[in-house]
């Protein structure tokens, strides 16, 4: 897994992150969405339609636990018009829900 940031993902981090993958994948194959957000090995929102930063708002608002965006892409997508995006609005609304990490699936999968 390449990295952006200097702080590594810890470990509850990095199982957030492969489980989140393997749910957002299956999700993907049915067309579903391509995020999820997940807590604690749990996945709490799925993206569908609204996007990524839907996906993260989407806590429940008493929830404590942080939050892990998973973002993939999806297998039939053509990379030109299907591209797994998490933009500034989805960084801010992150940072609003105490989601510490963002995991983007770079393998093309077309």
């Amino acid at each position: 897994m390449a990295r952006l940031t200097k702080r590594k993902p810890d470990a509850d981090e990095e199982k957030d992150a492969d489980y989140g993958r393997r749910i957002a994948n299956a999700l993907a194959d049915l067309d579903v969405g391509q995020s999820v957000a997940v807590s604690g090995r749990a996945c709490v929102a799925v993206e569908a339609m609204k996007g990524p930063t839907r996906c993260c708002a989407a806590r429940v608002s008493g929830e404590r636990q942080p939050l892990r965006l998973v973002k993939v892409s999806r297998h039939r997508g053509h990379l030109l018009f299907d591209v797994p995006v998490a933009g500034p609005t989805t960084i801010d609304v992150m940072r609003e829900t105490g989601t510490t990490l963002l995991a983007v699936d770079a393998a093309e999968r077309c």
